[in-house]
């Protein structure tokens, strides 16, 4: 069995850290999706 000086030696916590930044790198993607397309509609609606 492993000694583990530091939670941060644990497999699954380092595990869980990479799959939260990734999270959060798909959520910024989306959000900026988001506010290009509502971007566009408002530029839409002050054209007609």
């Amino acid at each position: 069995m492993s000694t583990f000086q530091s939670f941060e030696d644990i497999e699954a916590w380092q595990k869980a850290r990479e799959l939260t930044r990734r999270i959060y790198e798909l959520s910024d993607q989306v959000w900026y999706q988001r506010y290009q397309i509502q971007g566009r509609v408002a530029n839409l609606k002050l054209k007609t």
